[in-house]
């Protein structure tokens, strides 16, 4: 009789009503409902779940899939108390986690029964649960903090209330021993309630209490590429409400491509900037505050930066303090105008009409300061000419500059600049303390030694 009941079980029409006798039981200690449409397993090796569906105690889906197969690889649940799971495969599922004012989940009644063997009793030895490694095929998860109070977030993610769609994966190697996560993470890939698209994700990634570390990193989105290592480190999760103050980033990029856009996601401040940028080199610090290392950023139609620099007060830039080492610089008045429209999304009128007339500018030096009140110190190379300098500049409200400080101009044509043509190429060191550029609001005075 035996015998004949252990073969019956080989069937998984038998098996299918053993599951649904054991969720029935499961529902009635749990006090919530838990069902499953079939059932097929093979003993100690895998299992098959088709039409997996549990409430939560508040009566909503926690977790609903089409199909849940489960490779087991260690099963020890009494002597040892071990079970290790080889893979896990989720298909066309739902998962809806929701953590309580007491800091309790929604999922923690499951877990309190399976910790202590019942969600009365007094805790037994816990389980050595493993999970190896879990493929899943398209993912609904919904996360509700109710610590915390409903908001209205517009155009950016909301970590309180998260809302992903479609979400794919492959994640390898796991270890939620030790961190929240720690595992290969191949091909992610989803949408944000938000708007924000995740193309693809490939990293060793490691998820813990204050960071996340993203290394051998691949990111796509429809507009942003990174590439090589990515980290963000915090005292807590609550820091992601501020993260331009709280959160330190840091990025060692190859290749790389940004769009604005994408960062005002997680960044909402940064949501009228519309920039592109393409960047090499590593920058590390908190949005406010950023320095960067052997950085090469290409951006606007033509202009490109090389060099050291740290970047302190954005996304307010007309407070930001910058101090910028250049090792190169190029760019023209065009460009530069380009760069601030899509960087404040108006037409910029900052910039002189004269400086159109040099033309494509090089520039290797140094540039400190705010920018309407900075210090300028290099190397210029322009169509008029080499201009070396050493010069403070500071722009006032109605957009009209003044400037001391000392320039040497070599082979310079200076009566292109001041369109006076009986003036030729020059050569001269002069000590500059002068305001304006237009004939309305110049005002200079020169001591120079000159050579023609």
């Amino acid at each position: 009789m035996i015998a004949g009941i252990i073969f019956s079980f080989q069937f998984e029409s038998v098996q299918t009503w053993g599951a649904k006798k054991a969720t029935k039981y499961l529902s009635q200690e749990l006090k919530t409902t838990i069902d499953i449409n079939k059932l097929y397993l093979k003993p100690f090796s895998s299992f098959v779940l088709k039409g997996v569906y549990i409430q939560d105690l508040d009566k909503d889906t926690l977790l609903s899939a089409e199909n849940l197969n489960v490779d087991i690889s260690y099963f020890s649940p009494f002597s040892e108390r071990k079970i290790t799971l080889e893979q896990i495969t989720l298909e066309n599922s739902k998962f809806y986690l929701k953590t309580y004012k007491d800091s309790t989940t929604n999922l923690s009644f499951i877990i309190n029964y399976f910790i202590t063997g019942n969600v009365n009793t007094t805790a037994k030895k816990p389980f050595d649960f493993l999970i190896n490694n879990v493929n899943i095929k398209n993912l609904d998860f919904k996360y509700k903090n109710y610590r915390t109070p409903d908001t209205m977030y517009n155009g950016y993610i909301n970590y309180d209330d998260v809302y992903i769609k479609g979400l794919s994966a492959a994640i390898n190697n796991l270890d939620t021993k030790n961190y929240i996560l720690k595992a290969e993470i191949n091909h992610l890939k989803f949408k944000e309630k938000s708007g924000f698209v995740l193309n693809d994700l490939t990293a060793a990634a490691t998820i813990d209490t204050n960071k996340i570390v993203l290394q051998n990193l691949y990111l796509k989105t429809p507009n942003t590429l990174l590439t090589d290592y990515f980290s963000m480190k915090f005292k807590d999760y609550a820091d992601f409400d501020d993260v331009q103050n709280n959160v330190i980033l840091e990025g060692h990029f190859k290749n790389s491509k940004i769009y604005a856009k994408d960062i005002s996601f997680f960044a909402p401040q940064l949501a009228n900037v519309n920039l592109h940028l393409d960047i090499t080199g590593t920058i590390k610090g908190k949005v406010n505050n950023l320095r960067a290392k052997d950085l090469t950023v290409k951006l606007g139609k033509t202009s490109y930066v090389k060099g050291n620099f740290q970047v302190k007060g954005l996304p307010d830039i007309k407070n930001t303090f910058l101090d910028l080492d250049f090792k190169q610089v190029y760019t023209n008045k065009a460009d530069i105008e380009y760069i601030i429209e899509k960087a404040t999304r108006k037409k910029s009128k900052d910039i002189p009409d004269v400086i159109k007339k040099f033309g494509n500018i090089n520039f290797v030096g140094s540039f400190i300061g705010f920018v309407n009140d900075f210090v300028a110190y290099g190397d210029f190379k322009t169509k008029l000419g080499r201009i070396k300098s050493d010069v403070n500049m500071k722009i006032n409200k109605q957009n009209i500059p003044s400037y001391t400080g000392k320039i040497q101009a070599i082979d310079f044509n200076l009566g292109d600049l001041i369109d006076e043509p009986s003036i030729n190429r020059t050569s001269f060191v002069a000590n500059v303390n002068g305001r304006g550029f237009k004939v309305d609001n110049l005002y200079e005075k020169l001591k120079a030694n000159v050579t023609y």
